[in-house]
């Protein structure tokens, strides 16, 4: 899949776990919820789980991280990308 997420890395960069994130929702995102983003890439997100993440990274890093810092378009058809067998 060309679409890749971010979220385990961004929060490993910010020195900053999942249940602290989770936390940092105010209810808005279960535990359960916020380890199963951090543990695997999801096949859908929709826009209220956006909004909970990236104003709970806000306010945890203080940073203006934007929906382009939990996702990502990796064009396997561009030079320097990962080829898969066919």
């Amino acid at each position: 899949m060309a679409v890749h997420w971010k979220l385990q890395e961004l929060l490993d960069n910010h020195d900053l776990t999942a249940y602290r994130l989770s936390e940092a929702t105010a209810g808005r995102l279960s535990r359960n919820a916020v380890y199963n983003l951090t543990s695997g890439a999801p096949t859908s997100v929709n826009f209220v789980t956006l909004d909970a993440l990236l104003t709970a990274l806000r306010a945890l890093t203080g940073a203006p991280l934007g929906v382009s810092d939990l996702i990502e378009f990796r064009d396997p058809n561009e030079s320097g990308a990962p080829t898969t067998a066919k």
